[in-house]
């Protein structure tokens, strides 16, 4: 492991152009216990699970902005208390002892 995280800093650190920068090709040989370019060796990683990955966690993204945009909270108002915090006051149906329009 410490002769392959060599290896991807010296790619990371080297300028453009560099041959050291097919370092981070680089993975391991698990058989032969050693550091070897896996695009020679034939090892890709395929696209389409970084791709599922992606689209997945997109979905779940936008679903969780739609809950919230369907939860509502009851009308009040934030104020800044004297020392600098938020305060929640209450609405002013709220104060009368009537219910808002929602049923709250």
């Amino acid at each position: 492991m410490a002769k392959l995280r060599s290896y991807h800093n010296a790619a990371q650190k080297s300028p453009h152009g560099d041959p050291k920068k097919a370092f981070l090709r680089y993975g391991l040989d698990l058989l032969n216990g050693e550091v070897r370019d896996n695009v020679s060796a034939g090892i890709l990683e395929p696209t389409m699970g970084k791709t599922k990955s992606l689209k997945s966690a997109y979905e779940a993204a936008i679903a969780l902005l739609r809950i919230d945009d369907a939860i509502q909270c009851v009308p009040g108002e934030l104020d800044v208390d004297d020392d600098g915090s938020l305060v929640y006051s209450r609405s002013l149906t709220e104060q009368q002892g009537e219910r808002d329009p929602h049923g709250h």
